[in-house]
């Protein structure tokens, strides 16, 4: 198979990580300006953690008027959540909270809008198989990062995730762009000049 062949399928996934955006309410004029009609926003606090784990996806899936059963059934969460649906979220597992909510969002919405959020920290959290899972969500949508100040630690290897990175500093003036994962690697050094 020739390099065009090859390259022609691969997914374009792409990830936007847009820096010193310290506020949400900051978002809604860069959404203005992306033309993001999604304004869904997956944060810390995505699951309300004065409530349960059955109350947080009972909302969020009727907000978006799609099945839970459905969702807990393809991921393999029927178990789990049986087992926690009436444990409050400030009392599940940090890691088991993260997992759940970052797929219960990613099957919910189209545009991946994430603030604040170490997406590498909570992949590298889940079995191989959730991981896939994930990835396939990512591998196939855009996803815009949000970031109060640029951490090339918390971006490091999600080369594995993406093939087009473009990186925007101080709201939206666009400094790298990267067309392969493996050019983003190899420049990660150069960005923690503009993050410092």
């Amino acid at each position: 198979m020739d390099k065009a062949n090859n390259n022609f399928s691969i997914p374009s996934s792409r990830l936007y990580i847009f820096d010193n955006v310290p506020m949400l309410a900051q978002l809604d004029r860069i959404f203005s300006d992306l033309k993001l009609n999604n304004k869904e926003i997956y944060h810390k606090n995505y699951f309300e953690r004065r409530l349960t784990l059955s109350q947080n996806m009972d909302f969020h899936f009727n907000f978006m008027n799609k099945d839970l059963s459905i969702f807990l059934k393809d991921l393999k969460y029927e178990d789990f959540f049986n087992q926690n649906k009436d444990v409050f979220i400030k009392d599940l597992n940090f890691f088991e909270e993260k997992q759940i909510s970052l797929l219960a969002y990613l099957h919910l919405n189209k545009n991946f809008i994430l603030y604040d959020i170490n997406l590498i920290q909570i992949l590298r959290s889940y079995d191989k198989e959730k991981k896939d899972i994930v990835k396939g969500f990512l591998t196939n949508n855009r996803v815009y990062s949000f970031t109060k100040f640029m951490n090339v630690n918390s971006i490091m290897n999600l080369e594995k995730y993406f093939n087009k990175f473009i990186i925007s500093m101080n709201n939206s003036t666009i400094i790298k762009k990267y067309d392969n994962a493996d050019e983003f690697k190899e420049n990660l050094e150069s960005l923690k000049k503009f993050s410092a």
